[in-house]
């Protein structure tokens, strides 16, 4: 019986076909139960497919979970919220864009989708590129500093005639002629040697001014044989100047001097000390100066009262008047049980007396 409940028709056979020819031809096409009942197989594939797809929707969501690379995937197919991006620049104002799209002026928010971007900061002819990730639903700051770059300073240094070697403040720097873009601004010294002749300058060097230094080295008239060398002992650094021209410091471990006799000017400005010491320099040989340099005078008062610590050694409590010091730099602490811990950084120079003077209740 047919689903409809009507009897089945029988299957008609070809008029030329025999049962000795084999197959009836017609057996290849479907009966009439057949097709009455093809829309049901359908509707259960159609249910089959929807509860694959019902499975890997929840598949897809164990995954989001559990792996990083699965959050990503079903990220794709199902984006989140727009993100706040927060733009900072120092200084404002810096005009904002991604692509065609014009944001505005730094300090600037603006809401993106997730993702990444590149966006173009430009101002007063200088460019920056910020790339940024944005996750769904976050808020994100960037600061972009727009401050220019110090100018760097050039510093062409030569001999007459070239191939010196250069050192600055005790450091090989090549032989001349020599261009320079990373000395830093200050005073340098600078020390060209030509076989066995030194010679030692000072140089000033300014943030974003070139400058150029060329020595020239007399004709040798003495053999190599009448040089000799120097140190200079002192509790201090001392500069050395042989004449009107600095040879080195104390910090070096020796300095280069022709055979013979010499006036030495040791000077140290900030200390307001300056002494002159003779050396005979014997070729071939090291000679050694040593400076006594005298101690300034510190006095140290506080309100109401305070124990006074120099380079960390106790000396007293106040009043402390003329107190020996050496020259130069010290830290002073100045302490009370019942205020704070007072520091002070002074220098000690023979100009004049060091005098401090501390209210531990301010």
């Amino acid at each position: 019986m047919t689903p409809e409940g009507q009897p089945e028709r029988p299957r008609r056979e070809h008029a030329d076909y025999s049962p000795g020819d084999g197959p009836d031809p017609l057996s290849a096409f479907p009966t009439e139960a057949q097709v009455a009942a093809a829309p049901r197989r359908r509707r259960r594939r159609i249910m089959l497919a929807s509860a694959l797809a019902l499975s890997g929707v929840a598949l897809a969501a164990w995954l989001a979970v559990t792996t990083p690379w699965a959050v990503a995937f079903v990220r794709g197919f199902f984006p989140g919220r727009a993100s706040i991006l927060l733009i900072e620049s120092t200084p404002a104002g810096c005009r904002v864009s991604e692509g065609d799209r014009e944001f505005g002026v730094t300090p600037l928010s603006v809401s993106l989708p997730p993702g990444r971007h590149t966006l173009l900061l430009q101002r007063a002819g200088i460019t920056r590129n910020l790339d940024v990730t944005l996750e769904p639903g976050v808020r994100v700051v960037h600061h972009v500093d727009f401050l220019p770059a110090p100018a760097a300073s050039r510093l062409h240094l030569d001999s007459d005639p070239a191939g010196a070697a250069v050192t600055i403040d005790g450091i090989r720097r090549g032989a001349t002629p020599l261009d320079l873009s990373d000395v830093p601004p200050g005073d340098h010294v600078l020390t060209f040697t030509s076989g066995s002749r030194v010679l030692t300058n000072q140089v000033t060097v300014v943030a974003g001014v070139a400058a150029s230094l060329t020595v020239p080295f007399p004709p040798v008239t003495e053999p190599a044989a009448t040089v000799g060398w120097t140190t200079v002992a002192s509790p201090i650094e001392l500069q050395v100047y042989d004449g009107d021209a600095l040879v080195g410091s104390s910090r070096n471990q020796r300095i280069m001097l022709m055979a013979g006799r010499h006036v030495l000017r040791l000077v140290n400005e900030a200390a307001g000390f300056a002494t002159t010491s003779t050396v005979q320099v014997v070729a071939g040989a090291v000679s050694r100066v040593t400076v006594d340099v005298p101690n300034g005078s510190l006095s140290v008062n506080a309100v109401p009262w305070a124990e006074v610590l120099l380079d960390g050694v106790l000396i007293g409590e106040t009043p402390i008047a003329n107190h020996s010091v050496t020259l130069g730099s010290h830290e002073l602490v100045l302490r009370n049980p019942k205020f704070a811990e007072q520091r002070r950084t002074i220098v000690v120079s023979l100009a004049s007396p060091a005098r401090v003077g501390v209210d531990l209740r301010q």
